[in-house]
């Protein structure tokens, strides 16, 4: 792989070459399209850019971070208000959905030791009456001329 030209825009998250960045340093990241279109959309992308870092791939954003999307409900922007909710609400669909699945693998867990128990008891009257020595007749062996089909 060669050697990556230009900088990288964190607004647009683009690559971009370097003229396309003002002269003015490195520190804001920011080619001079994005600069263009003012402190408010900045605050915006910002606010979008940090809630998407404090959420996982699945949508979930982590308790210790649950307040900082909070606080962003009564932000000034529409925008950011907007966008923290639809995070909020992703994060709690996905909660719902997980903890469903959960209580239906210990629902599939609880049938599965329902059954076993069945199983055992039935063998246990199965042996306790005698029925456990009846015979069981041996598998069938299918011949080529057999086979229905």
């Amino acid at each position: 792989m060669g050697k990556r030209r230009g900088r990288f825009c964190w607004m647009c998250g683009r690559r971009r070459a370097n003229e396309r960045f003002s002269g003015r340093g490195r520190h804001d990241n920011v080619c001079k399209d994005c600069a263009r279109q003012g402190k408010q959309a900045r605050v915006v992308a910002q606010a979008v850019r940090d809630m998407e870092q404090v959420t996982n791939t699945d949508g979930i954003i982590r308790r210790k971070h649950r307040a900082f999307v909070e606080r962003l409900l009564e932000h000034p922007d529409e925008g950011v208000r907007e966008a923290a909710r639809q995070h909020l609400e992703i994060d709690r669909q996905v909660r719902a959905y997980y903890r469903e699945l959960g209580r239906l693998e210990r629902a599939r867990e609880e049938v599965d030791i329902l059954q076993s128990r069945l199983r055992f008891a039935h063998e246990t009257l199965r042996k306790r009456h005698g029925l456990d020595q009846t015979p069981v007749p041996p598998p069938r062996v299918w011949d080529d001329d057999d086979i229905p089909f």
